[in-house]
């Protein structure tokens, strides 16, 4: 998890110390949106995942690459800046993925 110690000017200064998320269920914290501006701010408000016919370039959103359900972390590797739609569809693939049925194994005997 990445702790913000120190921010003056625009420059942030971090440590790599574990804690708790910063992104709760419950909604965001004040260490998730100096994480988000960081990192909106760090890929110059550009959507990074460009899903062709919804995107609109412009990110809002902090995503996480590996999600947060699966393992994933809020360290700046693991962010990424997204426009919502990019984001919402995202997610909506992933939680389809997860909920279809897996095709049954047919054995060849």
């Amino acid at each position: 998890m990445i702790l913000v110690t120190r921010a003056r000017r625009g420059v942030l200064a971090f440590t790599m110390e574990p804690m708790s998320s910063a992104l709760t269920p419950a909604g965001s914290t004040a260490a998730w949106r100096t994480i988000r501006a960081y990192i909106l701010g760090r890929d110059r408000w550009l959507c990074q995942i460009g899903t062709e016919g919804v995107c609109t370039g412009v990110a809002t959103c902090a995503d996480h690459i590996v999600p947060r359900e699966v393992g994933g972390t809020d360290l700046e590797t693991n962010l990424r800046a997204a426009c919502e739609p990019c984001n919402l569809a995202r997610n909506r693939e992933r939680l389809k993925l997860e909920h279809e049925p897996r095709p049954r194994r047919v054995s060849r005997w």
